[in-house]
C-alpha cells in the first residue's frame, strides 16, 4: 500500500476551543444543527468523539447508519476506480490497517465499540487516520485528517488529491472554493470537492480555522449495492 500525500486531529479539549471560536464567528448559529453538516464541523465532531446528543451505538447499528447515510449521497454511475489512501475498500481489514500503522510509526486505538480503528502519527508530518469496518471486519470507510497545515501545503495537498480522484474515479459532483495558498490564507475560507458514484464517495476539503491554521480532511467511503 502506498500513502497518499495528505496531520492529526486535535485533542478533544482544543477541538472544543475551536468549536467556541467557530460559534463566535458564525454569530450564534446552532452548531449541532445545520453548521454541524459542514465539512469543517464534521471534522470537529469526529475529534470530540461524535455528536454528544446521541447514545453510543453497537457495531451493527453503526453499520446500519453508515449504509443509510451512504445511500443518501449515492450517485448514478459507478466509479472507474475507488482510491482510498492506498487501501482497498471492502477487502482490506485491520491487518492491513495495523501493518500500515507499524510502517508509518503510528499508534492505534480501537473505537466505536470495536467497529473502528484510529491511528495517529505525531511529529513534523503528523497524521490521523480513522478506519471504519463493517461487521465482517472489512474496511468500508476511511477518514484522513491533518491540522495546522500551512496554506501553501494545504493547497497542494487538496489540488493534487482532487486531480488524482478525478483521474482515477471520475469528475467531482460538486466543488467549492479555490485551491490556492492565497485563498486558504483567509480565516474560515474553505475549498472542497465531493465525488459521488453508485459504489463510492470521496470528499476532499481544506478549511482555515480561526487561529488554528488550515485543516485538511480526505474521506473515502464504500457505498453498498441495493
Amino acid at each position: 500500500m502506498t500513502e497518499a500525500t495528505l496531520d492529526a486531529p486535535a485533542p478533544a479539549p482544543r477541538a472544543r476551543r475551536i468549536w467556541r471560536r467557530v460559534g463566535l464567528a458564525l454569530g450564534g448559529v446552532v452548531l449541532l444543527g445545520g453548521v454541524a453538516h459542514a465539512p469543517f464541523a464534521r471534522s470537529l465532531l469526529a475529534r470530540v468523539g461524535g455528536c454528544p446528543m446521541g447514545a453510543p451505538l453497537s457495531a451493527s447499528e453503526l453499520e446500519s447508519k453508515r449504509v443509510e447515510a451512504a445511500r443518501k449521497i449515492q450517485g448514478s454511475a459507478a466509479a472507474t476506480a475507488r482510491p482510498a489512501f492506498g487501501f482497498t475498500l471492502d477487502v482490506d481489514t485491520r491487518t492491513e490497517a495495523r501493518a500500515w500503522a507499524t510502517q508509518q510509526g503510528a499508534a492505534c486505538t480501537d473505537e466505536l465499540a470495536g467497529a473502528a480503528l484510529r491511528c495517529a502519527r505525531t511529529g513534523e508530518d503528523a497524521l490521523d487516520v480513522f478506519f471504519q469496518f463493517d461487521p465482517k471486519g472489512h474496511l468500508v470507510a476511511l477518514d484522513v485528517m491533518r491540522e495546522r497545515v500551512a496554506p501553501e501545503r494545504a493547497a497542494t495537498l487538496v489540488r493534487d488529491e482532487i486531480a488524482r480522484l478525478t483521474r482515477e474515479a471520475g469528475p467531482p459532483a460538486k466543488a467549492n472554493g479555490e485551491t490556492t495558498a492565497a485563498y486558504l490564507s483567509g480565516e474560515l475560507h474553505q475549498t472542497s470537492a465531493e465525488f459521488r458514484f453508485s459504489d463510492y464517495a470521496a470528499d476532499v476539503s481544506a478549511t482555515h480555522m480561526l487561529g488554528e491554521g488550515v485543516m485538511v480532511r480526505m474521506q473515502y467511503r464504500s457505498i453498498p449495492k441495493g
